[in-house]
């Protein structure tokens, strides 16, 4: 039977057989301000609230403007930070304007696994996966190769969740195997609703229907 982690939305989890499968990578997709940042502070939100280590990568924004956008949507993770449980890694200096090294890509892979075993993380966020910006598409599957070689290998019971940017190539969402995936997007009808949809998920029954939520300051995405 394959191991489960929430997502932080009871509902979703209900459907799905109680949730994510652990120790995989999960995508989620959506344009910009749907609320795929919000998802990824409830997931991390969740792991620390049964007394999970998580980690944060960002490669768009400082951790202090991801902190205040935690704060700006009612996540108070101050505790979190002061049990040393919650971990934000800038990861922009790995990049360039020509791309990506992959020596620097690997030391910068090696770090994580330090912080995985040091502290013991059990769930990751990449915040977003990539920044577009100069990143052709043999590039971004040579980063994505990278990091599910390191995740099988390497980090044993950790679920990653990668959040894609906007504009994301369509032809980008069937090259990357990733093994689950969630879709934020907006209804065609009016009024417009937010909805969540379950793309792919392995051994796992996919609920035909679409999800319509709200964003609530302080609880997150409610179904």
């Amino acid at each position: 039977m394959m191991e489960r982690v929430s997502t932080g939305i009871r509902q979703v989890d209900d459907s799905i057989g109680g949730g994510v499968p652990k120790s995989l990578i999960t995508a989620i997709s959506g344009p910009i301000g749907i609320g795929k940042t919000c998802l990824a502070w409830q997931f991390l939100k969740t792991g620390l609230y049964v007394d999970e280590s998580v980690l944060l990568l960002t490669s768009k924004d400082s951790p202090e403007l991801l902190i205040q956008v935690a704060s700006g949507l009612g996540f108070d993770l101050d505790w979190a930070f002061d049990q040393h449980r919650l971990f934000i890694v800038d990861w922009r200096d790995v990049l360039s304007e020509r791309g990506m090294a992959i020596d620097r890509v690997n030391a910068f892979l090696n770090r994580i696994q330090s912080i995985i075993d040091e502290h013991g993380i059990k769930r990751i966020v990449f915040d977003p996966l990539l920044p577009l910006v100069s990143m052709d598409a043999a590039m971004i599957q040579t980063f994505y190769a990278l990091i599910q070689h390191q995740i099988s290998e390497q980090y044993p019971g950790v679920s990653v969740w990668v959040l894609l940017p906007e504009p994301f190539p369509p032809d980008l969402q069937y090259a990357l195997p990733f093994d689950t995936w969630i879709q934020l997007g907006w209804s065609e009808t009016l009024p417009r609703q937010r909805f969540l949809r379950i793309q792919k998920m392995p051994c796992t029954a996919i609920p035909s229907h679409a999800f319509t939520f709200d964003i609530i300051k302080g609880e997150g995405i409610v179904i």
